[in-house]
């Protein structure tokens, strides 16, 4: 008897801890698939892609490709300043699918104050990001490849001023950042339904003037003038400033 009595605890104990009995339920132990940052375009492309800075702030936009995995159930961001890669990288961001429902491709808009130039000197550090997946069953991917960005400081916008069937479009640049520089581009947007949509980008390497003429004569609309900068460093850098008007 005492042989039974045994035998059936040890049975008991079996089901409830390892799923033994009929109700087993098998622990998922997969990660999801890694996900990728989207390769980042060249600057002077009229639709850019991959990280960027955007023109709202002294912000950085990263991008990657999404993942189809079933169980999936959000990602990860992580941030290392390029200085600190003694360290390890510093979750920053974790975004849930219901976070990004809605979105074509997920982003994160990384509004760290630690990113911005400084105001005088205009001096900044890059910074390298990572992302990656985790499923339902908190399985974290491997880290992605990294993406690197390094903010610069802003172009000053003035006005578009019309002259005839053109438009002249200037701006002013930091004396104390222009050694940095390695272009401006020149980008012109109209509004409609959809958002803006980019029509007209010009490349400026002079620095005097800092104007160029855009020899399109536009329809009544809205329209986003913007000027995004180009550093002179083999690792992407850069800032975007725009400002929008009107021809009526």
């Amino acid at each position: 008897m005492k042989s039974r009595a045994s035998a059936g605890l040890i049975l008991i104990i079996c089901t409830l801890f390892f799923g033994c009995g009929k109700e087993e339920v098998a622990l998922d132990l997969t990660p999801p698939t890694t996900p990728q940052f989207v390769p980042r375009t060249d600057d002077t492309v009229l639709v850019e892609q991959g990280i960027d800075a955007v023109p709202e702030g002294d912000f950085i936009r990263v991008v990657w490709q999404a993942v189809n995995d079933e169980d999936l159930a959000g990602y990860r961001l992580y941030r290392q300043r390029e200085d600190s890669t003694f360290l390890p990288p510093a979750l920053i961001a974790d975004r849930t699918l219901q976070d990004l429902a809605g979105l074509a491709i997920p982003f994160y808009l990384d509004t760290d104050t630690l990113l911005a130039p400084d105001p005088l000197t205009g001096i900044s550090h890059g910074y390298y990001y990572w992302v990656s997946a985790y499923d339902q069953s908190g399985n974290e991917s491997l880290l992605s490849t990294p993406t690197y960005y390094q903010l610069m400081p802003k172009a000053n916008l003035s006005s578009p001023v019309a002259q005839g069937d053109s438009l002249l479009l200037s701006w002013s640049y930091s004396l104390a950042s222009i050694f940095q520089v390695d272009m401006f581009v020149v980008r012109l947007d109209s509004l409609t339904g959809s958002g803006w949509i980019p029509f007209w980008l010009q490349q400026h390497a002079l620095f005097d003037p800092l104007q160029v003429v855009c020899p399109i004569s536009l329809a009544a609309g809205n329209y986003l003038y913007q000027v995004d900068v180009v550093g002179s460093s083999a690792d992407p850098s850069g800032s975007e400033a725009a400002v929008e008007f009107t021809v009526n």
